[in-house]
């Protein structure tokens, strides 16, 4: 690991600092920040604050700061709070004639916030701090190990390296450090790196090496423009085996996943660092281009996409602590503490690893990636045969299984339920995912399932909220429907499950009760129409609550009528004992109503009711203009007829022969045959026991 020291401040921070008192010095850890302080403040008397073990507050005051020069705290992101922060803001005030440095790893508080506004602060943040490829060849001579042969030495003429490569550029003219390098590396396996630029004016620094290729060769290849670059100096580049660009390429998301192999750049092509090590280590073998497959040895082969770079075949975890490369310190190197033997054989790359250091990326396997070690691992991925890769049919592969798998699931997912789509959904995932699995563990193909993956979410998620509105519809209708005509419970059931409660007319059997009050004209023509409006709507609410709690769904109001039936909508395997049990809670409760009625001097109430069973039309029906939930058929007219009957047998309570016969639960008794208006077959008729006490029309006697 080199010895990291100190950058000189850049034009710009020079004559912003010249005419300010005050820095604010903002990084993340490992960036240098107080080794910075200690430039700018070099050669001044400063007072030094540790914000973290020292009470900022009694270490900085005004005649404290006032006997330096300067004053320097460090650690203010957590250690002063926004009291202190406003004393030492008072403090700066007073003490003009003294500079003050602040260090944090937070951005700037607000108590200096008055002082950046009037022009008298100087920010400096990590991006200030990066160590540049001149910065990092200036620490290289600080640190002894640019103008010395002796790293050279020590790795390739002791350790017997087969490659060593150098993943930064020694653009910096050093005369005398040039010289002595470029002889240490001269007819020694090394090479050397450079980098190409994209920024607008950027400059041209030091000399390309010889291109491998004319531009013309890969004419309709989407390669990348350079407007600069920056080379080793010509002595260096002359006297190396090879030199190499070692550019990385951003996606989108800021992430490195690939880097181009080979680029063009005025008309020439030229190879990368890792190429150039790859084919100095295998003696320097031509480029073989087939397609998309570079090509150095039987061996060795890199796919590449249509912009010429190779994808960098990352894994597990990067840096110094990952333990995939070993890492050891330059200075050991020429310091002679590390063994020359474990350079044997070897391809070793010389790059710069501190946190601080410009030449770090965000990778799939670490936000901190040094370097050297993507190259390293591109390197490596080459030599083992294990070379990751986007096809060229990707685009065109990924279009077709994205139509295939969002066909399927489009034309699937709306006849399912909401369960059924989320498991064909999640299936659908699963198997592109082991799809995409497979295609790299087996072809290294690097496919972008991103696309159909997402299409499966979309389409599941459409059809989710298409299915919840139709269902909310569906349960609305149902509600406003039904909500008239049975219980709220029983609405309650339907509504979570609407589509097992069709509407639409169906043939069903079904037992239907008729009630009606006798002698209703004699009561009406008896009472005032505000009371006998009362005296009816407190039957039928009456009357509606004992059906409800028996499972029925009342079908109307017919005057003083009333008519229900079981089976429909919902199913009742048990409707003809529901119906006769509920016809002897509705006459005990008219009985009660009687006697409330009686009290208030109203006329007393009689109800008479019939039941039937049998297959009827039921569900919504009628016109244009209004419909209703209703039932109709012959079972219908029977049950009808069988209430008017109770007036001639004198019963409250009658039922048909085909309610009869499915009754358990209530005692009943056969009455015998009646004549029915419109029927030309008489019908049998039975009541329940326990209001048989009479004699029937026909004169048949009744036990």
């Amino acid at each position: 690991m080199l010895n990291k020291i100190p950058l000189e401040l850049d034009e710009y921070l020079w004559a912003q600092w010249s005419c300010t008192r005050l820095a604010f010095i903002c990084a993340p850890l490992g960036f240098g920040k107080t080794e910075f302080a200690h430039r700018v403040l070099q050669g001044l008397d400063v007072l030094e604050v540790n914000a973290e073990t020292t009470d900022v507050g009694v270490a900085v005051t005004v005649e404290t700061a006032r006997g330096h020069d300067a004053v320097l705290v460090d650690n203010i992101h957590d250690a002063v709070s926004v009291s202190q922060g406003a004393a030492l803001a008072s403090v700066v005030a007073q003490c003009g004639d003294t500079r003050f440095v602040f260090i944090s790893r937070a951005p700037m508080p607000g108590w200096l916030t008055p002082f950046f506004a009037k022009g008298d602060l100087l920010i400096v943040t990590n991006d200030d701090l990066y160590f540049t490829d001149t910065d990092i060849a200036r620490l290289l001579v600080a640190n002894g190990l640019a103008p010395t042969p002796r790293l050279v030495e020590r790795i390739v003429d002791e350790g017997k390296a087969r490659v060593l490569g150098f993943d930064i550029v020694f653009a910096e003219p050093e005369p005398a450090g040039d010289l002595s390098l470029a002889e240490a590396i001269r007819s020694r396996p090394v090479v050397l790196g450079y980098y190409f630029s994209r920024q607008a004016g950027a400059r041209r620094i030091g000399r390309l090496p010889s291109s491998v290729f004319e531009g013309d060769a890969f004419d309709g290849w989407l390669l990348p423009q350079w407007d600069g670059f920056g080379a080793n100096q010509e002595r260096l580049s002359d006297a190396a085996r090879s030199s190499g660009f070692y550019n990385a390429q951003l996606d989108d998301d800021g992430v490195v996943r690939s880097v181009p192999v080979l680029t063009l750049f005025n008309g020439q092509v030229y190879e990368s660092l890792a190429l150039a090590m790859l084919r100095v280590y295998g003696d320097n073998p031509p480029i073989a281009l087939e397609g998309q497959l570079l090509s150095l040895d039987a061996q060795t082969r890199l796919p590449l996409a249509r912009d010429l770079t190779a994808r960098v075949p990352f894994a597990g975890q990067a840096g110094p602590q990952a333990g995939r490369f070993e890492y050891i310190s330059a200075t050991d190197v020429i310091e002679g503490r590390v063994d020359p033997a474990r350079f044997r054989d070897r391809i070793v790359l010389v790059g710069a690893s501190a946190p601080g250091i410009g030449d770090r990326h965000t990778t799939p396997v670490s936000i901190d990636t040094p370097g050297v070690e993507v190259q390293a691992t591109l390197i490596a991925g080459a030599l083992v045969g294990y070379m990751p890769y986007v096809p060229w049919h990707a685009e065109l592969t990924v279009s077709f299984i994205t139509l295939l798998v969002a066909g399927a699931a489009a034309l699937a997912m709306p006849r399912l339920g909401a369960a059924g789509i989320v498991l064909l959904a999640v299936a659908l995932l699963l198997v592109l995912q082991s799809a995409n699995a497979l295609m790299f563990g087996v072809l290294d193909w690097v496919t972008p399932v991103a696309a159909p993956m997402m299409a499966v979410v979309l389409i599941a998620i459409l059809n989710l909220a298409t299915g919840h509105f139709i269902e909310s519809k569906a349960r609305q209708a149902v509600v406003a429907l039904f909500g008239q005509y049975v219980s709220p419970k029983l609405v309650q059931r339907m509504a979570r499950e609407p589509s097992a409660y069709p509407i639409e007319s169906q043939n069903k059997r079904l037992t239907i009760l008729f009630a009606d009050i006798r002698g209703f004209t004699r009561i009406a023509e008896s009472m005032d129409p505000q009371v006998l409006r009362e005296y009816l709507n407190t039957f039928l609410t009456r009357m509606t609550e004992v059906i409800h709690q028996h499972q029925g769904t009342v079908d109307k109001y017919m005057g003083d009528a009333i008519m229900a039936f079981w089976g429909a909508p919902v199913d009742d395997l048990e409707q003809e004992d529901h119906a006769v049990v509920a016809a002897i809670a509705m006459q005990d409760a008219a009985e009660e109503l009687s006697r409330d009625f009686a009290r208030r001097g109203l006329p007393p109430l009689v109800i008479g009711i019939g039941i039937n069973s049998g297959t009827a039309r039921v569900g919504d029906m009628g016109s244009q203009l209004r419909r209703a939930y209703t039932a109709i058929g012959d079972a219908v007219n029977l049950a009808a007829r069988l209430e008017a009957l109770t007036k001639r047998f004198g019963l409250p309570v009658l039922l048909g022969e085909m309610t009869a016969r499915q009754v358990i639960r209530v005692e009943l008794v056969a009455l015998g045959e009646a004549d029915v208006p419109g029927r030309t077959e008489r019908v049998r008729v039975f009541c329940p026991r326990r209001y048989v006490n009479r004699v029937s029309p026909e004169g048949t006697a009744v036990l």
